[in-house]
């Protein structure tokens, strides 16, 4: 049996039709939904959703030892600067490999970013103790938009990243353990992997606007029937 009024009722094409654009226009709030920030803690997934040509700042060219705050670590088109909440840098690292690092401990490092904004910024971050070494205590890393990563147990090659729809202006790193150091490692800054679609918003009022279309010419083709 048939419930719907006389005026609103549809035949199957336009049943179907009707389905499928409110179908487009749901989907199409839901990219919306969940558009943003997305965050990764395996490097190979993070690399894999940027743009190729993402610069590194692997801190080599800094040397290790102390160093002032801040500090400009711009490069590959970025504008790039480091500042410590307290005291000052002191780097350390392995072998050739240089860590930037802190020179008191539970301090965070700041990272600001103008000019061109990145959409993607990733590394490793972690602690190390007061002779260099890394330590297994957890650190946190927050996006300019409040996002947060919190890594539990860290190593050197501990990841944290995150894509934004929108310019990133900073990167905080946090360690909650005192008697750690908060320390960085191949800072990755780009841009996030996009493509060409639709607004989500257009897409959802085109399909309302056609799913209206539908129904006022059901009503009017009753309503002509309907004339004697």
């Amino acid at each position: 049996m048939n419930l719907l009024h006389p005026a609103v009722r549809l035949n199957r094409c336009q049943f179907l039709s009707l389905a499928f654009l409110c179908g487009i226009s749901i989907l199409a709030g839901s990219k919306a939904a969940i558009a943003g920030t997305i965050t990764y803690t395996s490097q190979s997934n993070f690399t894999a959703a940027i743009d190729a040509g993402y610069f590194t700042q692997t801190f080599n060219s800094i040397g290790f030892g102390g160093k002032p705050t801040p500090m400009n670590l711009s490069g590959g088109g970025y504008t790039i600067s480091a500042a410590t909440t307290k005291n000052t840098f002191y780097n350390t690292g392995s072998g050739l490999d240089v860590w930037l690092s802190t020179n008191e401990n539970a301090t965070g490092i700041i990272f600001t970013f103008s000019g061109t904004l990145p959409t993607a910024v990733g590394g490793n971050f972690f602690l190390s103790n007061s002779a260099g070494n890394p330590t297994g205590g957890p650190i946190t890393v927050e996006l300019s938009d409040s996002t947060q990563i919190n890594l539990t147990s860290t190593s050197s090659t501990s990841f944290a990243g995150f894509t934004s729809d929108v310019g990133i202006t900073s990167l905080t790193v946090l360690t909650p353990n005192a008697p750690d150091y908060a320390t960085v490692n191949d800072l990755i800054v780009g841009q996030g992997a996009t493509s060409a679609v639709p607004e989500p918003s257009s897409l959802a009022l085109a399909g309302c606007g056609i799913a209206g279309a539908l129904v006022m010419a059901a009503r009017r083709r009753w309503n002509s029937r309907s004339v004697v």
